[in-house]
């Protein structure tokens, strides 16, 4: 396509069509100021409205271009599902709600609105207190996995197929129902490839639902036109540790708070605080790379905790960790539920449990609310077995498509996440002013990297040294030997030579006869300097314009 102006020439409502195309655009300014040069006339600014305005017009079809492919980019990007099958209707852009949007407040629920309780052992009573401030609302949520040759089911009924124990039979019926309340901590509890994190793709807004609903704060998770919105309510902090290797703490949460949302005027003083609530004001100026394992999961969940969201997932067990292996190396963690962890301590370390037990009475209040030993006998250890046998013989297969899926989008799944709940919330930017801003902080990224990594900004400087500052050196050097430039001025300059085709930019020599003698003689020397010459016999035409020079031949009375 770029190449079709240096085929033939082209007419303007064809240009004006194929200007469409990127390429083509560029082309026209090109191939155009290319041939003004050959023709010695050249191309300026200054004339961008006479014989260079190709180079104004390639300039609007480029910009046009550009505006047209933002447009189709931002539009596919709704319509085409993305890598959890999300996405909007092709008609997305005719619905009022799209143009005109409405600030999302709470909901609140009406009578009868509650999900039904189950009596019996399984289900926990709701306090009375408690009723009216549900803030996540899940009702009989599914999730479809669909193959090739089968289809996997993730959220099914909770004993569906064999089960010997007897349970409500309306659970038979049921898929995941769940109220989740303000100001309370709720853990979902299951083995690898229950679904917890599929469960919580979809109360991120990351994936939807094959059935049933979800409800943050009485808004539907399925409209997708409070997607956005939905989400700056949420904080998901993943297994997985996400920043940026190589800047500091500070640095990664001042970026990630400007992609978030949070206002310029507001950022620092939203870094001060989650650096102060997360006890990290001491390594603020560590790079994240340099930072050990329970310090960088502070760093993600601070990340998370940014514009105080509402809904904040996550899961953090290093700290406890890495305090006990600092004493017993070999410890390990053998289970953990929301309010509690039980590690495996070695007997071959026992003599590093006083410095252990010391280390952690001094933690109880704080970080640790109390914590007790016991000696794992025979029969925990059958039991433990036996459960683990049940586990894997009941689900394998059933979720091995769903798991496999799972660890493709994270390295591994946590063994427990719990919904944090707070009761306030920080106003965040939205519309072209969060655009902005996220653009900007994008560039800070890149240059933070480029001024962290000092090996990479030495290699710029080189590179610079070797390419440019030659260059500019033998331009100083030349310039300086040849002060003054001459240019030969020859009539090949101006005038076609005899036997060349017509050109615009040339003509030939006109000679002006007013004698009304021949002039043979001169015409045959002027042509003899190969020099086409047309004759005129008669008086000069001051209108004429198609020559580029002329001679007028008289005589004096003489």
């Amino acid at each position: 396509m770029g190449l079709l102006p240096l085929v033939n020439a082209i007419p303007k409502s064809l240009e004006v069509f194929l200007s469409i195309f990127h390429p083509f655009s560029f082309a026209i300014g090109i191939v155009e100021s290319m041939h003004m040069e050959n023709d010695l006339q050249g191309a300026f600014f200054s004339d961008i409205g006479g014989d260079s305005s190709h180079i104004l017009s390639s300039a609007i079809y480029l910009t046009l271009d550009s505006v047209l492919y933002i447009i189709l980019t931002l539009y596919f990007d709704k319509i085409i599902p993305d890598k959890h099958g999300v996405k909007h209707n092709p008609l997305f852009c005719l619905n009022p709600s799209f143009w005109s949007k409405k600030k999302m407040t709470t909901v609140p629920l009406g009578e009868g609105e509650h999900i039904k309780e189950d009596s019996g052992d399984y289900a926990e009573k709701v306090p009375i207190e408690l009723l009216g401030k549900e803030a996540i609302r899940i009702s009989n949520v599914k999730k479809m996995y669909s193959g090739k040759d089968k289809t996997t089911e993730a959220l099914r009924e909770p004993f569906k197929g064999k089960e010997t124990r007897k349970v409500p039979e309306s659970w038979e019926r049921i898929s995941l129902n769940l109220d989740i309340y303000e100001g309370q901590i709720t853990a979902l509890l299951g083995h690898s490839g229950a679904g917890k994190t599929t469960l919580l793709n979809i109360l991120s807004g990351m994936g939807r639902a094959t059935g049933g609903s979800a409800n943050i704060y009485g808004h539907p998770l399925s409209d997708l036109s409070l997607r956005q919105e939905i989400q700056r309510k949420i904080g998901f902090c993943p297994q997985i540790d996400i920043y940026f290797e190589l800047l500091t703490v500070k640095e990664n949460l001042e970026v990630f708070a400007q992609i978030k949302g949070v206002p310029r005027s507001k950022v620092k003083s939203e870094v001060e605080k989650v650096l102060s609530d997360l006890d990290i004001e001491n390594i603020e100026d560590m790079k994240a790379n340099k930072l050990s394992g329970g310090q960088r999961r502070k760093l993600t969940l601070g990340i998370a905790l940014l514009g105080d969201p509402k809904v904040t997932p996550s899961c953090d067990t290093e700290a406890i960790t890495s305090l006990i292996k600092q004493h017993v190396s070999s410890a390990k963690l053998s289970t953990q539920n929301v309010e509690d962890l039980t590690f495996t301590l070695p007997f071959l370390n026992m003599d590093a449990f006083p410095a252990l037990f010391s280390d952690l009475e001094g933690h109880v209040g704080r970080d640790i609310v109390s914590y007790g030993v016991s000696i794992t006998t025979l029969d925990d250890v059958f039991l433990k077995l036996e459960g683990e046998a049940e586990i894997e013989k009941g689900d394998y297969g059933v979720f091995a498509q769903e798991q496999n899926e799972e660890e493709d989008h994270f390295s591994s799944e946590p063994e427990d996440s719990s919904l944090l709940m707070s009761d306030s919330g920080t106003p965040t930017i939205s519309g072209l002013a969060l655009w902005r801003q996220q653009v900007l902080a994008v560039a800070r990224i890149r240059y933070l990297k480029v001024i962290h990594d000092i090996k990479g900004f030495r290699s710029i400087l080189l590179l610079l040294a070797l390419f440019i500052l030659p260059l500019v050196t033998t331009t100083i050097v030349v310039n300086s030997f040849h002060s003054t430039n001459t240019w030969e001025l020859t009539p090949q300059l101006y005038f076609r030579r005899p036997g060349d085709r017509a050109h615009r930019y040339y003509s030939n020599l006109l000679l002006v006869n007013t004698t009304g003698l021949p002039i043979e003689n001169l015409v045959h020397g002027i042509t003899a300097q190969n020099i086409a010459v047309d004759v005129l016999d008669g008086p000069y035409d001051e209108n004429t314009t198609a020559y580029n020079g002329a001679i007028e031949i008289t005589r004096d009375n003489n």
